[in-house]
């Protein structure tokens, strides 16, 4: 039996989505997760609809970790005609933000257990190499369509 307490990570999306132009100006510079999708975008509803995971990664600062990401031509390749690239971001809970290396760990776990759950395209395979047996996640707000709580066991 294990002899500490898992606590559980919870990420705040809470900011909304960034169109693939938006990225430069509107995302955070803050050390967090990050989100690519594919997305339905209605110009005149203002309005952006995930439709799809294609990437999860972590960044200390999200605008610059995106606006030169290696990955942009294989994110624009998996979209379908007519669908768009939208990006959302999430703050690991305050919890974390007095300790920059639990920070640090905690995004890492939180990335590692996103990629487990969902195994977005364009992520590489990804071994759940922590100490930890389990990670729980909470995400709040607008999550697209990843799940909103859940757990991930070492593979």
């Amino acid at each position: 039996m294990e002899d500490y307490v898992i606590h559980p990570i919870y990420l705040d999306f809470d900011e909304g989505y960034w169109l693939d132009e938006q990225v430069s100006w509107g995302m955070p510079s803050s050390a967090g997760i990050y989100a690519v999708h594919e997305c339905v975008h209605n110009p005149e509803k203002r309005m952006v609809r995930p439709i799809r995971l294609l990437y999860v990664g972590k960044a200390r600062d999200a605008r610059t970790r995106i606006a030169g990401h290696e990955k942009w031509p294989r994110w624009h390749g998996e979209c379908r005609e007519r669908h768009r690239l939208c990006f959302s971001f999430g703050r690991v809970s305050i919890l974390y933000a007095e300790d920059p290396e639990l920070l640090e760990a905690t995004i890492l776990r939180a990335e590692h257990a996103l990629i487990q759950r969902h195994q977005p395209p364009c992520n590489d395979k990804l071994n759940f190499t922590h100490p930890e047996t389990r990670v729980i996640l909470g995400l709040r707000s607008k999550i697209g369509v990843m799940d909103q709580d859940f757990t991930v066991w070492r593979a």
